[in-house]
């Protein structure tokens, strides 16, 4: 039985630049891209549709930035560790 590779592309928000990165399932690596410029949090969207199309990926990974979330946050695996101000 043969696996397919998976592409990810990975996103890590900031209010300056957000972070891109592309993982693949064949060597269970992943790979830093240019990050996307972002104007107080708002990126020029039709970048990342340029990335979609390119890498064609199978799945996106989001990161969620610190300050949105609150401090008695709770997930399936446990607390939140957020940064205290």
């Amino acid at each position: 039985m043969s696996e397919t590779t998976q592409t990810v592309l990975g996103f890590d928000f900031g209010t300056s630049r957000i972070g891109v990165a592309v993982g693949q399932s064949l060597t269970g690596t992943a790979a830093p891209l240019e990050p996307v410029a972002a104007r107080d949090g708002i990126p020029d969207w039709q970048i990342f549709d340029q990335l979609i199309a390119e890498w064609q990926p199978t799945a996106l990974v989001v990161g969620i930035p610190s300050i949105w979330i609150p401090p008695s946050a709770t997930w399936p695996a446990g607390p939140v560790n957020s940064p205290t101000a």
